[in-house]
């Protein structure tokens, strides 16, 4: 081990000898600190008060291996495990996208809304969206879907974890077949795969490299999930029901419209969110 000792202080040298070559000696710094944090469950400035401090052996292993993974260019999240959303840490890997602040602002329109009471989270990946509709309306039922098996074994033991009663269920929201069975609801949400192909090569290549390219990329059609997301919502949106998306600014203007073609909404909105980009669409079922 390349750590002249278990302290904190020596801990952070190592940090930036094997993270300031790709990431910058900030971002290393960041870096170390949301670590330590994860793990040891104190704050960036007790931390930083207290290097000094001492490690157990255990500790300093797996602050070791974390910083050897993220050196390799693997998320943080990714090489900690773990993600925190909205006011809750997660379980993450690679089968699931790790959560953005932009879907924190998304929950929290759903949420100051009204109270919803039979909610769908499309492509709910980690879970984090549903469970977090889930503890803030206890008097809701809430169903996630997804694609991917691993990514509901993610979500499912998230569920478990945070004592959350989501239904999960592997659907393909691209089949009509696997979706007919799904019942009414007063309120679907979905962040659904929004990148297209001719969009990768605008894409970090950590994301492009380490996060499912089944969450991210939507092939060459960058509205296919919002469009028949919309068309779904015609026989599964009650009505006076809510549709809630986020959305990629760039194609924003195109799913308003495709969601007013469709002529089965009272009212539509795009939200900004803190950055004034158009990020959130919501509309109201007639």
């Amino acid at each position: 081990m390349q750590v002249a000792s278990n302290t904190l202080q020596h801990l952070l040298e190592f940090y930036h000898k094997q993270l300031d070559p790709l990431h910058g000696a900030d971002e290393a710094t960041s870096m170390f600190y949301e670590a330590c944090t994860q793990l040891l469950s104190k704050s960036k400035a007790e931390l930083s008060k207290s290097l000094h401090y001492r490690l157990q052996q255990s500790e300093l292993v797996i602050l070791y291996d974390q910083a050897k993974a993220m050196a390799k260019g693997i998320p943080l999240h990714y090489a900690t495990g773990k993600a925190f959303f909205f006011d809750s840490e997660y379980e993450v890997t690679p089968a699931v996208l790790i959560p953005r602040p932009e879907t924190e602002e998304l929950v929290h329109h759903v949420l100051k809304s009204r109270a919803y009471l039979r909610l769908l989270d499309i492509g709910t990946g980690s879970g984090c969206i549903a469970i977090t509709l889930s503890k803030h309306l206890p008097m809701a039922s809430v169903i996630g879907v997804d694609v991917s098996a691993d990514a509901l074994a993610v979500a499912s033991k998230n569920n478990q974890r945070l004592n959350t009663q989501v239904v999960f269920q592997l659907v393909d929201i691209l089949d009509t077949a696997s979706t007919g069975k799904l019942p009414l609801f007063d309120c679907i949400v979905s962040n659904p795969p929004y990148i297209s192909d001719e969009e990768k090569h605008t894409l970090a290549p950590h994301v492009i490299h380490h996060e499912p390219h089944l969450a991210l990329f939507s092939g060459n059609d960058a509205l296919l999930f919002y469009k028949r997301i919309i068309d779904f919502s015609a026989q599964h949106l009650e009505q006076h029901g809510s549709l809630w998306f986020e959305l990629n600014p760039l194609t924003a203007e195109a799913v308003l419209n495709y969601a007013h073609a469709s002529q089965l909404f009272k009212e539509i909105t795009l939200i900004k969110d803190i950055t004034n980009k158009d990020r959130i669409l919501h509309a109201i079922k007639k």
